[in-house]
């Protein structure tokens, strides 16, 4: 079963959407609405992907992703990231927070960004197209494994 990690502050909408995966998808929808309490489920097993709030008040997102991915001994561990930012914004803007958040974001080297508020067709639309990647290099790996 895919298991995934929501990290959302907004305790509602990491509901929303740890719900709606759950039932439009059947997995297994893991919630932290701190750093503390992401890395914390990051050791309870593995993960398929983790979709991250870009701003989750006690950590910096690149923190957040580097702990992850290393309890997860997975540095490509996919990560979608969940911003109210649009990244043409971030890049036009000459306001000091605006290029931080842009340097972050680069940072953590995201599989797919949604830009809040963002639709529920959009999140699965963009939810399908990273777990198809997933399936596709486990499938990739097995072909592998049977030839070798």
């Amino acid at each position: 079963m895919i298991r995934v990690l929501v990290v959302e502050d907004n305790k509602e909408l990491n509901s929303v959407i740890c719900e709606y995966l759950r039932i439009t998808f059947d997995w297994d929808v893991l919630a932290a609405t701190t750093a503390a309490q992401a890395r914390i489920l990051a050791r309870s097993g593995p993960l398929a992907f983790v979709l991250l709030d870009v701003v989750v008040g006690d950590a910096s997102a690149a923190s957040i992703v580097r702990d992850i991915r290393e309890l997860q001994d997975d540095p490509q561990l996919p990560i979608i990231i969940m911003s109210g930012f649009h990244p043409k914004d971030l890049a036009g803007s000459r306001h000091p927070s605006a290029r931080m958040l842009q340097e972050e974001v680069k940072a953590i080297g995201a599989s797919a960004y949604l830009v809040k508020p963002f639709s529920l067709e959009r999140l699965r639309e963009t939810v399908e197209k990273v777990a198809a990647g997933i399936s596709q290099c486990e499938n990739e790996m097995a072909e592998w494994k049977t030839r070798n």
